[in-house]
């Protein structure tokens, strides 16, 4: 009996030791790599005030076939490339005027080989060119970015008519990681 104790206790040994937990993957290694957009939305409010008389156009649009992609390097660097294409609906006091596929590529909101840094602080991905409450890395492996845009008072001086508008527009991004 005495013979096989010694055995024993190294084959113990052995599947204790191999059984132990693997390192979790930090926060960085979830985030670097490829993603790909999985939905955005837009919405939107355009007032335009034309001699006197005030219009709100409201703007609502979805996904259409966006092949945004979002690369995450080990160098803290980010990369966007592809388009981001959305289906805008445009409404005023309630009725449909007309819907447009818009690529924001096109409009001067140019995200395509858009170039930054990242980095994870306090457990929060940070892209340093966003505010840190609109880039959240989700429990469910997504990262969601919130772009919000204000333009007041922009002066149209068209056909000899004095056109005033402001926009409030937020856009929300969502990837999946490939």
């Amino acid at each position: 009996m005495k013979n096989l104790q010694l055995p024993v206790f190294l084959l113990c040994l052995l599947l204790f030791a191999s059984c132990r937990d693997k390192s979790l993957p930090t926060l960085e290694d979830k985030i670097m790599g490829s993603w790909i957009i999985t939905d955005a939305t837009l919405d939107g409010d355009v007032s335009m005030t034309m001699e006197g008389v005030k219009m709100l156009i409201t703007q609502e649009g979805q996904n259409k076939n966006s092949d945004m992609m979002l690369n995450f390097s080990d160098d803290d660097e980010y990369i966007t490339i592809g388009n981001l294409i959305l289906s805008v609906d445009y409404y005023m006091a309630g009725d449909l005027l007309f819907t447009e596929e818009m690529n924001l590529n096109d409009t001067g909101v140019d995200l395509s080989a858009d170039i930054g840094t990242w980095r994870v602080e306090n457990d929060q991905l940070i892209l340093d060119d966003l505010p840190s409450d609109d880039v959240i890395f989700t429990d469910d492996d997504q990262i969601i970015i919130n772009i919000n845009s204000q333009l007041e008072d922009f002066p149209i001086n068209e056909t000899g008519s004095d056109l005033e508008m402001d926009m409030d527009m937020n856009i929300q991004l969502t990837f999946t990681k490939l």
